[in-house]
This record gives C-alpha cells, sequence and structure tokens, in this order.
C-alpha cells in the first residue's frame, strides 16, 4: 500500500515538473518566461540559449548541437508547444529562481513595455546576436507575446526604460555562473 502511495505521488510529482516550464497559470506573476539566446551563422551554426521558466527553473538549451535548425515563423507570437519545440534541443536543468526574486523581476515587465527602442545600429560583422527577450502570456488569445529587451552582435539596439535594462543586467547575472 504505502509503495503504491508513493509510485502515485512520483508520477503526480515528475507530470507537474514536466509541464510546469512552459504552461501559463492564472497568476500573473506566473505568465511569463524570459530568455537570453544566441544565433550565429558565420563559420558554422550555433544557436543556443538559457531561458527561465514560468515557476522559476533556469535551463539551457542547444538546437546547433542537435543538429537541427530553428526557423522563427512566429510574427512575436508564440503558443506554449512552439516555444517547447525550441527550448527542447537539450535541456538541461541548472538552477532556479527563488520565488521572492520571480516576483520582484516579474513585475519589472510592464513599465519595460511602455520602454521606447534605441537606433539600430551596425558594430561589426560575423558576431552572431544574443538577444534578451521576455515572453509574456496574453489569456485572450492563449500565446506568448514576445519583447525584445536587448540585441548584441552585427547589431545591437535596446529597450531604453530602466526596467529593461534591469532585466537585462539581472539576466546577465543568472547565466553569469553557466
Amino acid at each position: 500500500m504505502r509503495a503504491a502511495f508513493v509510485g502515485v505521488s512520483l508520477i503526480v510529482l515528475l507530470s507537474s515538473c514536466a509541464s510546469d516550464s512552459l504552461s501559463p497559470s492564472t497568476g500573473s506573476h506566473e505568465s511569463i518566461i524570459y530568455e537570453v539566446e544566441y544565433v550565429n551563422n558565420a563559420w558554422g551554426y550555433a544557436h543556443n540559449g538559457f531561458y527561465v521558466s514560468t515557476a522559476g527553473a533556469v535551463h539551457t538549451y542547444d538546437i546547433a548541437r542537435t543538429g537541427q535548425t530553428w526557423k522563427d515563423t512566429s510574427t512575436g507570437y508564440y503558443s506554449a508547444e512552439e516555444l517547447y519545440l525550441k527550448f527542447s534541443h537539450r535541456d538541461s536543468l541548472v538552477g532556479y529562481i527563488d520565488r521572492s526574486t520571480l516576483i520582484r523581476v516579474n513585475a519589472l515587465v510592464e513599465s519595460a513595455k511602455c520602454g521606447t527602442y534605441s537606433d539600430t545600429v551596425c558594430v561589426g560583422a560575423d558576431m552572431g546576436a544574443r538577444t534578451y527577450n521576455v515572453y509574456s502570456y496574453v489569456p485572450e488569445i492563449q500565446r506568448y507575446q514576445r519583447m525584445t529587451l536587448r540585441l548584441e552582435g552585427d547589431w545591437t539596439f535596446h529597450n531604453t526604460s530602466r526596467s529593461a535594462m534591469d532585466l537585462v543586467e539581472w539576466l546577465n547575472q543568472v547565466i553569469s555562473p553557466h
């Protein structure tokens, strides 16, 4: 009997963890995914990054190492399934963000949406692109809307709001130990 209870509990726990990373919830503080993505097609193909799930799990992904490519064909809106397909390539869990930090940084997203963008400037060649993105869930259309906070590489631009700059700084702290 006890073994059956432990088995059922483990199945429930694992199934909730598996679906947690890209499932929007009803709380606004849990409907945001953060991403730092690097793409470079010069001298080969590189496409990898980090994402922070709605529950605060920090993952890495590496599309190029799977021998596949991922083409962004969206108009800036993504289903959870589309994001899962992108992030599931060599997905590795590397850490967690505590709930209080997640609530604090999620509160910055709304004001970042009001920010304006700097001019786009060419600063190099063959450097690739590192993009800092936030995906906010829009329940009315059941899609995540992408907002780019910053683009660095051959071309560069950024959201000029203080909130967006704070989010980029926070994301750099999240990915720096990895």
